[in-house]
């Protein structure tokens, strides 16, 4: 975390959750004030090709975070929860745009759906769902950023998401 967020960026008061997808919840919150201007667990590792939220405590500025490092190239499997659970996942490979490129390989089943994250509204945005026509995504359009994580909801059963991405 130290890493990632470090105290010249993070506001006293902030926090972070990740997901668990055994317990289809938020794991506990690791805090940036306990000691003040320190993170309570500085040693945890947040996962590439999983999702995250971050609640910064400096409501009266926006922040960019960029992160800098080896792209995964190659195959990545990202295990994706079902029976009615949602994974918090984001793509593997810094991609972005249109939302069959930025999560290119997914392996949809009809009655998924997921959510994006519209930090301005404070809000979940409308869900995608792969029902509607039945075997594509109802709105194919829909944009995804680079480094935006998502909410999947998969009712089938669990599944590997296997991605795999080459630099050229």
């Amino acid at each position: 975390m130290s890493n990632l967020f470090p105290a010249s960026v993070t506001a006293d008061g902030s926090f972070m959750f990740d997901w668990n997808s055994a317990a289809n919840d938020w794991n506990g919150a690791v805090s940036f004030f306990n000691p003040p201007g320190v993170w309570d667990a500085p040693a945890t590792q947040i996962k590439v090709g999983h999702g995250w939220a971050f609640f910064n405590a400096d409501f009266g500025a926006a922040h960019t975070n960029t992160f800098v490092g080896e792209v995964v190239q190659g195959s990545f499997t990202n295990n994706l929860a079902g029976d009615f659970q949602f994974s918090v996942i984001g793509s593997s490979a810094p991609i972005g745009g249109n939302f069959t490129n930025s999560i290119a390989q997914l392996p949809a089943q009809d009655g998924d759906f997921l959510f994006t994250w519209n930090s301005a509204a404070n809000d979940w945005d409308s869900p995608n769902t792969y029902l509607n026509p039945p075997g594509q995504w109802d709105t194919p359009a829909y944009q995804i950023n680079v480094a935006k994580g998502f909410a999947l909801f998969r009712g089938g059963s669990p599944l590997a998401y296997v991605r795999n991405f080459t630099v050229q």
